[in-house]
């Protein structure tokens, strides 16, 4: 299983997907490379996944706006909100609700992955084994 949160090699065979890896250094990653048969050439990169924080993507912006939707039989005629707050007492729910979201997370250790890198370094190009005269001469 990949490491979280530690830089490891990868390859592939173009500059956007690496399917080989991880490995621990350059050379383990370019004879595993060769060996998955990328020959012809191919991109090779240190690279980390770095967990994700719920609360960075929670939608905390409209979370009011959409209680006052949802409350529309609550409203008088000319639909007036009903949760409306300062901009200090957004700013604090917003706060307290981002918070929230991250103890939540860590009390049951849930750890989200992303699918891509979140950081890289390294990347370079690897050229292809040239082929033997003996083979090409056939």
């Amino acid at each position: 299983m990949e490491s979280v949160n530690k830089y490891q090699w990868w390859a592939g065979s173009n500059e956007e997907f690496f399917t080989v890896g991880p490995c621990d250094s350059r050379e383990e990653i370019i004879a595993e490379a060769e060996d998955a048969g990328l020959d012809d050439g191919f991109y090779i990169i240190e690279a980390k996944k770095e967990p994700l924080m719920l609360s960075r993507f929670a939608d905390f912006d409209t979370l009011l706006e959409r209680a006052d939707e949802r409350a529309e039989e609550h409203q008088d005629e000319d639909g007036t909100p009903i949760f409306e707050v300062s901009a200090e007492q957004y700013v604090d729910l917003e706060e307290r609700l981002k918070a929230a979201c991250d103890e939540w997370q860590k009390l049951h250790g849930i750890t989200f992955l992303p699918w891509c890198f979140t950081h890289s370094r390294n990347q370079e190009y690897i050229e292809g084994k040239q082929p033997c005269e003996e083979e090409t001469s056939n």
